[in-house]
């Protein structure tokens, strides 16, 4: 089932961005250097900035910079693939490589080329282990395709937990960037929050841990504003698997509510028909 939260993702990736950020605010500010007194002040009287991530370097060039926005920003899927790879070319070194390949990763999920996805995603991350964004995108693609052997899935779903969490562990620590208002940027620090839970759902939906699955879909929905009908599908799916049939129709009534005129409105009515037949059957 596709996500409908592929545009929304690929929209937040010069929000979230990191180094959007820092590029974004390179032009506004001094050269970090002219600080004498940071390097001379011992950890035990900073502790504050240990729990935040790196600022990343300047951009090297006003040209790497506007070729870095023109991929981002870029709605069409083929053409940002095709301005993203040739930042990739034009700039080897570049200190924004992480974020393009994010950005990849995004128009490739927009093509539902699912192996693209992870692979670019990977890549970013083998680059800045940090990058909130690719956490998401991996954590949540990684499930939905598994196929292989046990072991191929065992292990694809351990990675996709493992970076889920990681993200959870990061969101309260980034930086608000100074062009976004503080109410903003707590939904869209919020909105993350929701869909790595999201992804933990769908971890422990595929191990059949449905229990955890209900509990992460449960908060997924709670953070979202208007929640994923996708999320409250699959948390129909986790109730229908242990069947607690009055919770599941509850969800698959929600699924179908938030998601009028579409494929998932079409499935999850099915399913409230289904589990009511179902309900009243055991009943008798």
């Amino acid at each position: 089932m596709r996500l409908p939260r592929i545009a929304v993702l690929s929209a937040a990736i010069a929000v979230f961005s990191g180094a959007a950020w820092a590029a974004q605010e390179q032009t506004q500010q001094p050269e970090p250097q002219q600080e004498p007194a940071a390097e001379s002040q011992p950890p035990a009287q900073a502790p504050e900035e240990e729990t935040l991530p790196p600022a990343l370097p300047l951009v090297a060039s006003p040209g790497e910079l506007g070729a870095y926005q023109e991929a981002i920003n870029q709605p069409d899927p083929d053409q940002k693939i095709t301005l993203a790879e040739k930042f990739l070319l034009d700039y080897p070194e570049s200190n924004l490589r992480s974020h393009v390949f994010s950005a990849l990763a995004t128009a490739y999920q927009q093509k539902n080329d699912y192996d693209k996805v992870v692979e670019n995603g990977e890549k970013s991350l083998s680059l800045d282990p940090d990058n909130v964004m690719s956490l998401v995108i991996v954590a949540q693609v990684l499930p939905q395709r598994l196929g292989g052997s046990g072991l191929e899935t065992a292990q694809k779903l351990s990675r996709a937990e493992r970076y889920a969490r990681h993200g959870l562990e990061l969101v309260d620590s980034l930086s608000q960037p100074a062009n976004v208002l503080p109410e903003e940027f707590e939904k869209k620090k919020t909105m993350l929050s929701s869909w790595l839970h999201s992804a933990l759902g769908l971890v422990y939906l595929q191990r059949g841990a449905f229990g955890n699955a209900q509990e992460e879909y449960k908060i997924a929905v709670s953070l979202a504003s208007p929640p994923d009908p996708t999320d409250y599908f699959r948390l129909g799916e986790a109730y229908r698997s242990e069947r607690k049939y009055d919770e599941a129709i509850e969800a698959f009534e929600k699924a179908a509510e938030f998601s009028l005129g579409t494929m998932i409105n079409q499935l999850a009515t099915e399913q409230v028909q289904k589990l009511k037949t179902v309900r009243d059957v055991m009943q008798k």
